[in-house]
């Protein structure tokens, strides 16, 4: 099994509810996220995949998050928490849909702080 992972930023905007508490208020994070790719055999390249593809890829999965006003007014987070989990979830189901067939979505990890980070493994990861 091989694998390889791309990184990007992005800036965004959020609020959680955290019950039984109010909403906080919303706010403003760089968010760093890590998409790692596998596979089994190598293309005839003898890579996973291109390194810049996949970073172009997971560009394209995160820009309508940095291009909202708020995540949380985006229409898959109309009735959720955009809670980091949720936010790496909705990251990896735009990327399956750009990644070629000859790779799986290992997972994708989503920094919302330096320290504090989540991780999203879809159900096709083996």
């Amino acid at each position: 099994m091989y694998s390889i992972t791309a990184e990007t930023t992005f800036k965004a905007r959020h609020c959680l509810h955290l019950k039984p508490n109010p909403p906080e208020p919303p706010h403003q994070h760089l968010w760093r996220v890590q998409a790692c790719v596998q596979t089994n055999n190598l293309d005839q390249n003898q890579t996973v995949m291109d390194f810049h593809l996949l970073q172009k890829h997971l560009k394209s999965a995160v820009t309508p998050l940095s291009n909202s006003n708020h995540i949380n007014d985006l229409p898959e987070f109309t009735h959720k928490n955009a809670s980091t989990e949720l936010i790496a979830q909705y990251i990896a189901q735009k990327l399956l849909t750009l990644l070629p067939q000859t790779v799986t979505l290992k997972h994708i990890t989503l920094w919302e702080t330096e320290q504090n980070h989540a991780a999203y493994y879809p159900k096709n990861h083996p």
